[in-house]
């Protein structure tokens, strides 16, 4: 699991290795769009992914339904409210598994 296994603590990497927040953490550096549970979408660059599916994201888009934009430098999402996680076309999933896992 590279750097990552060393910055986490022994709870949060069995909970990244059980799941697939493992596949999460390739995003990071990639612009992509968070829908969280309430409808609000964020899209921005992901900088971090934790073993929890905590998110910190930059240069964000903060779209609620209906509503103009808002536009914030840095944001923090809880893994819990995350519902769904666009993935860009170029990331290659499979690869990202193995690299993470392996």
């Amino acid at each position: 699991m590279g750097d990552f296994s060393k910055s986490i603590t022994g709870h949060e990497r069995a909970s990244f290795e059980r799941t697939l927040c493992c596949m999460l953490k390739d995003l990071e550096g990639h612009q992509t769009t968070v829908e969280l549970r309430n409808e609000i979408q964020i899209t921005g660059i992901i900088d971090h992914v934790d073993g929890h599916m905590n998110f910190s994201m930059s240069n964000v888009s903060y779209e609620k339904p209906r509503q103009q934009p808002l536009q914030f430098s840095h944001i923090k999402i809880h893994g819990k409210q995350i519902r769904f996680v666009h993935i860009p076309d170029q990331i290659n999933m499979q690869k990202a598994i193995v690299k993470t896992t392996g």
